[in-house]
């Protein structure tokens, strides 16, 4: 089911963007394995990818969204394996970059999924920073293009998204925009996380490897800005431990929302 041929694509005259068959792994693992909704999904990708080739968007295209300095590759893997990415979202502030939302999501993703392939990684341990955030952190503009991303032209790449410290005002956004896109299977991979003894030893590795930002040791100047990742990944041929090739047993555990939260 997971070659090209199983979806009857190249019979269709529909472009393979990956032949080798994980992109459309993923597809069918999305709409479990319902070829025929896997093959809808598909094709709303492939027309994404008209409209956005690959690594297309560039620094040039963002300046504001990259101003904010909001995103960042931590320097170790969750104890999965998979790379961290840590989003300190009161950074992020929406009316400032509204504009960028569609480029600076198909920006983001690109440098994500390059860097998987570098360190031979299919999904993401996503790391959501809520301290500090408010209303004005918060749009429908930016989140409708993320969830689309996410769900429709990039699905089965997060293995687990962590929301740390998340104030009242998240829950109006979780149950009004986020949840309504979400399938139980996707909704169980979110972890609502308060203390930082919940993060060490089921997500992160040790308390070293967890941002400052968190209670943890990891400052921020170690961890790699967003737009810095292509250019980081052309200088090694292979990748070091420090940037998500290895990491230790054990699955991460989903930690506990707090009450009332969902």
């Amino acid at each position: 089911f997971d070659r090209p041929e199983a979806l009857g694509l190249r019979s269709a005259g529909v472009p393979v963007l990956d032949p080798d068959g994980k992109t459309l792994r993923r597809f069918l693992v999305a709409r479990k394995w319902d070829v025929d909704a896997a093959l809808k999904l598909y094709l709303g990708f492939v027309e994404f990818r008209l409209d956005f080739p690959d690594l297309e968007v560039q620094d040039a295209d963002i300046p504001a969204s990259l101003k904010q300095r909001k995103l960042h590759l931590l320097p170790h893997p969750a104890r999965d394996g998979t790379p961290v990415w840590y989003l300190r979202v009161r950074r992020h502030i929406a009316k400032d970059i509204n504009h960028e939302s569609e480029h600076f999501t198909a920006f983001t993703f690109d440098r994500m999924t390059h860097h998987m392939g570098h360190v031979e990684q299919e999904q993401i341990t996503f790391v959501a920073d809520l301290s500090g955030a408010s209303v004005r952190n918060f749009s429908i503009e930016s989140l409708v293009p993320a969830l689309k991303m996410a769900l429709l032209y990039q699905p089965e790449r997060l293995r687990a998204v962590v929301i740390w410290n998340a104030p009242s005002v998240f829950w109006a956004v979780w149950r009004g925009v986020i949840c309504p896109f979400l399938d139980e299977r996707t909704k169980s991979k979110f972890r609502f996380c308060y203390r930082l003894e919940e993060v060490v030893g089921s997500v992160f590795q040790s308390h070293a490897h967890v941002p400052d930002d968190l209670g943890g040791g990891l400052v921020e100047e170690r961890a790699v800005q967003l737009e810095h990742v292509p250019r980081l990944l052309s200088k090694q041929r292979s990748a070091p431990a420090s940037l998500g090739v290895t990491g230790g047993e054990g699955a991460p555990q989903r930690c506990s929302p707090p009450a009332g939260g969902l």
